[in-house]
């Protein structure tokens, strides 16, 4: 009786974990650069790259000094940067730094890097990364709960997997008895 119980406690179990677990997922498109001079007044450009509404770029950087960093979409990319990057998007200043900037609409957009205008400055690294967070939250109780088929067939096959060592460990143990 209590191996039963056993049994369906474990299956309970192993329905329940499936239907409200969470996941994320990270779709990462990785821009590196490492150890480059910017001169004095004059600011580093990374060529374009595309990202989709809904994602993160999320930037670090390191240098030998301070230096402004900056995300730069294609209109802020057209602004005239003779003095200081004009930007409207994300940025940072500091000789390490990180920040994340969530891309509200599709475009084109550019890293831009800049130093003091007396002195230019050595950049040791400094990356970017595109990610994409997806989250299937638990079902909320009060609403219908839909199960996929897909995922309902592999939680049978699991089941299935389950009951058939069971059996078998339940035969062995039988036949070791005799």
């Amino acid at each position: 009786m209590k191996r039963t119980r056993f049994l369906q406690l474990a299956i309970l179990t192993l329905l329940a974990s499936t239907l409200i677990l969470n996941v994320t997922a990270y779709e990462d498109i990785d821009f590196r650069w490492e150890y480059f001079d910017v001169t004095e007044h004059q600011a580093w450009f990374s060529s374009s790259f595309g990202v989709d509404a809904g994602k993160t770029i999320h930037v670090e950087w390191a240098a030998d000094r301070e230096v402004t960093v900056a995300i730069l979409n294609e209109v802020d990319y057209q602004e005239d940067h003779s003095w200081t990057i004009m930007y409207r998007q994300d940025g940072g200043v500091g000789q390490t730094g990180v920040f994340e900037f969530p891309v509200q609409y599709s475009d084109k957009f550019y890293l831009a890097i800049q130093p003091p205008n007396t002195i230019g400055a050595r950049i040791y690294s400094v990356s970017v990364v595109t990610k994409t967070t997806v989250t299937q939250t638990p079902p909320n109780p009060s609403q219908t709960l839909v199960i996929d088929p897909l995922l309902f067939g592999g939680i049978i096959v699991a089941i299935c997997v389950v009951l058939a060592i069971v059996a078998l460990v339940i035969a062995f143990v039988i036949h070791k008895k005799r």
